[in-house]
């Protein structure tokens, strides 16, 4: 079961349990983005969570990889990585990725890292700040629950006129960390951790 969570502030919370074959793309998108379109000039945030079948240090492992992000993320199309360091706090690249014929791009820098238990990244795109916090939970033998929580706020003189730009790419990127838990449970359930 997917834990599915989109909140406007603190009045406004819609929280959906279901199966993503349960509801399609088109309704879960228009049930979101009306709610979200009722208040602007809010910070809009977005959780999920999943169960890997994985031991907790291996499941972090996978998610901090950064070099290695796109064997995760097939949706990566260009990484590169522009600090010295490859693990742990202070690690810096820049990525694109191709979802639905768009290319998106954005710098991230990890500024929190708790390891095993959390991390998280810091990303600049669009003129926005996305701040994604994962979080890791001992889940069992050889599993491990992976809670994600992601905000976004426009920043500099014309955030105000970015409002509705928010919106739109919260719902777009609440929808697309749901994608990335399932790209990397598939692979670290089927491959592991180690870098074939």
């Amino acid at each position: 079961m997917y834990e599915y969570s989109f909140y406007c502030n603190s009045s406004i919370h819609i929280n959906k349990y279901t199966r993503l074959t349960r509801i399609n793309r088109k309704q879960r998108h228009d049930i979101i983005e009306q709610v979200l379109l009722i208040k602007t000039g809010k910070q809009m945030k977005a959780s999920a969570s999943i169960l890997i079948k994985s031991p907790l240090a291996d499941t972090f492992a996978a998610f901090t990889d950064v070099p290695n992000r796109a064997r995760y993320l097939p949706i990566i199309t260009h990484l590169k990585v522009h600090s010295l360091l490859v693990e742990g706090k202070g690690v810096e690249w820049h990525e694109e990725r191709k979802e639905d014929r768009i290319t998106k791009k954005g710098s991230s820098v990890i500024t929190g890292f708790n390891k095993p238990r959390s991390f998280v990244i810091t990303t600049h795109s669009s003129g926005i700040i996305f701040k994604t916090r994962y979080n890791f939970q001992y889940a069992g033998h050889n599993a491990t629950k992976v809670v994600v929580s992601i905000g976004g706020q426009p920043k500099g003189i014309l955030s105000r006129f970015m409002n509705k730009f928010l919106s739109q790419n919260s719902l777009y990127m609440s929808q697309q960390l749901q994608k990335d838990l399932d790209s990397f449970k598939i692979v670290i359930e089927r491959n592991g951790t180690e870098i074939k």
